[in-house]
């Protein structure tokens, strides 16, 4: 199934500062076997929305000449009842267990792929985990409410994360902050102005991990030394 280009959106985004993230989607970077996150038609964030939940994709063949990406999609896997009404409701799920379905999809261009994921190979077949990995930056749903309906996706409001810490059962995150001035450069978010707040996410509650955001740290001299460059092309409030 080919997308129909009649129908595509178009998205404009902030250049970034100082890494090419676009650099990170180039043909030659798709190979048989990865998955990879794909934009989002809900709310245009790495996460492909249709009458389906349709978030990562499984490369299940790659041609170069011309270019096209053959992919299979993953299915989230749900535990709770919250996730198995979003499920019900094609809502979006980012992080846990999911298998690879045969519904498939060929894309002749790079533009429809954000990034790369880092999965866990389950051995019982078809069976990938995702969870939010020690050094990544996610987008977190702000506003969160168990009750979410499609409708509600219009006036999402969000947190932007460093993951800092994976437990057993939960993750510790800390929330990033935008740098004035730059439009694209976050820093850690500091509690009384001194030290770094983290928050521990309970693994019951990882349905509110948005999406990962491809993010770069900056090692250069200078007051940016060791802040995050993000990609604007994931950015909530970049979206224009």
């Amino acid at each position: 199934m080919k997308p129909n280009d009649d129908a595509e959106k178009l998205y404009v985004y902030p250049r970034p500062e100082f890494h090419k993230f676009q650099m990170c989607r180039t043909c030659n970077k798709f190979q048989k076997g990865n998955i990879w996150a794909l934009y989002s038609e809900l709310d245009t964030f790495p996460k492909y929305y249709d009458t389906f939940p349709k978030y990562y994709g499984l490369i299940c063949k790659v041609e170069h000449e011309p270019f096209q990406v053959h992919i299979n999609w993953l299915e989230a896997c749900p535990k709770s009842d919250v996730e198995r009404v979003w499920l019900g409701e094609n809502l979006p799920i980012s992080c846990g267990k999911f298998r690879v379905t045969t519904q498939n999809t060929t894309y002749d261009k790079p533009d429809y792929f954000s990034h790369m994921v880092s999965v866990r190979h389950h051995d019982r077949g078809n069976y990938y985990e995702i969870l939010p990995e020690v050094g990544e930056v996610w987008a977190i749903y702000k506003n969160w409410s168990a009750g979410w309906r499609p409708r509600d996706f219009k006036t999402i409001k969000f947190d932007i994360v460093e993951i800092i810490e994976n437990r057993e059962l939960s993750t510790i995150v800390c929330i990033l902050r935008q740098v004035p001035e730059y439009t694209s450069v976050f820093m850690p978010e500091k509690v009384n102005g001194t030290g770094i707040g983290t928050w521990k996410v309970p693994a019951s509650a990882y349905i509110l991990f948005s999406h990962k955001i491809p993010a770069i740290r900056l090692t250069d001299g200078g007051k940016l030394k060791g802040f995050w460059e993000l990609d604007p092309a994931s950015l909530p409030i970049l979206l224009t």
